[in-house]
C-alpha cells in the first residue's frame, strides 16, 4: 500500500519518498533529533553520521556478493587454480575476495594481502583481507577508509569483543557497547575533549555528570586532573566545582 496526501501534524508529519517508496518524518522527535542523510532519526550524532552506504548501493553489492558465490568455480580434486586459490565449500575464490570464509590457513598463506588471525574471544578463526596502509579503518563490511574520515565507521564485530583495533587511528575514538559493530568516530576538539558513550563531546569542567557505560577509559584519559570515575560515571573533582 502506497501512502500519499496525509496532511501533516506536529506529531506526525510525514513525507512520500517516491523514488525510495518510503515515509520519514519531517521533524525527528526530541528523543531522536539527529537526522541521517538517509532520512532516519537517532538519538545521537554519532549514529545520525554514520556513513553506511545507501540503499539502493546495498543492494547491488549483496547481488554481487551472491553471484561472485554462484559464479564461482569449483574445486578439481580438491584443489583450486593458482588465481582463485581459496578454497571453501567446495568453490575457488580470488585474494581479493571481500568475505571471510573459513579458508584454511595454507591457502591464506597464498594471499599476500590477507592474514589468518584468530579470535580467541569469539572462538573464530578469519583469513581476512587487510586495509592498505594510507586506509587502516576497517568498516564491518570490510571496507577501508583513511584515519580522517570524518563520518563515524561501524567496525567488525571482533573490535568489541577483542579490544583489538584501538591502535588503527589514533585520532579516533572506539565507543565499546554491549554488542554489535561499535563506532569509531574523530576525536572530540581540544575544548570539549571528553566523548560519552553516545558520542557527545563534553568540557572537562562541566559539572553534570557524564555516563561512560563500556567506555569508562575515557574519564580520566581525557580529563585526568579534573574528574574521577565512580563506577560508569565521570564526576567533576570538588576543587573544580
Amino acid at each position: 500500500m502506497i501512502v500519499k496526501d496525509i496532511a501533516p501534524t506536529a506529531t506526525s508529519a510525514i513525507i512520500f519518498l517516491d523514488k525510495t517508496l518510503r515515509c520519514i518524518l519531517i521533524s525527528c522527535p526530541e528523543n531522536k533529533p539527529y537526522r541521517s542523510k538517509t532520512g532516519s532519526c537517532y538519538g545521537s550524532l554519532a549514529d545520525a553520521n554514520e556513513d553506511l552506504d545507501n540503499e539502493k548501493e546495498n543492494t547491488n553489492n549483496d547481488n554481487i556478493l551472491e553471484g561472485e558465490w554462484f559464479t564461482a568455480p569449483s574445486a578439481i580434486d580438491g584443489k583450486c587454480p593458482d588465481d582463485k586459490p581459496l578454497l571453501y565449500s567446495g568453490k575457488c575464490f580470488s585474494c581479493q575476495e571481500p568475505r571471510n570464509y573459513d579458508y584454511s590457513k595454507e591457502d591464506c598463506a597464498k594471499c599476500p594481502n590477507r592474514v589468518y588471525k584468530e579470535y580467541p574471544h569469539l572462538n573464530v578463526k578469519h583469513c581476512e583481507l587487510q586495509c592498505p596502509e594510507d586506509k587502516p579503518l576497517q568498516r564491518w563490511d570490510g571496507k577501508c577508509f583513511s584515519c580522517d574520515e570524518e563520518k563515524a565507521i561501524r567496525l567488525p564485530t571482533h573490535c568489541n569483543i577483542e579490544h583489538d583495533c584501538e591502535d588503527w587511528c589514533p585520532n579516533r575514538t572506539i565507543l565499546y557497547a554491549i554488542g554489535g559493530n561499535i563506532l569509531s568516530i574523530p576525536n572530540c576538539p581540544t575544548d570539549k575533549p571528553l566523548m560519552d558513550s553516545a558520542g557527545i563531546c563534553h568540557e572537562c569542567d562541566e559539572i553534570a555528570d557524564i555516563f561512560l557505560d563500556y567506555n569508562e577509559r575515557l574519564c580520566e584519559k581525557s580529563c585526568p586532573t579534573q574528574r574521577y570515575l565512580d563506577g560508569n560515571v565521570c564526576k567533576l573533582k570538588n576543587n573544580f566545582k
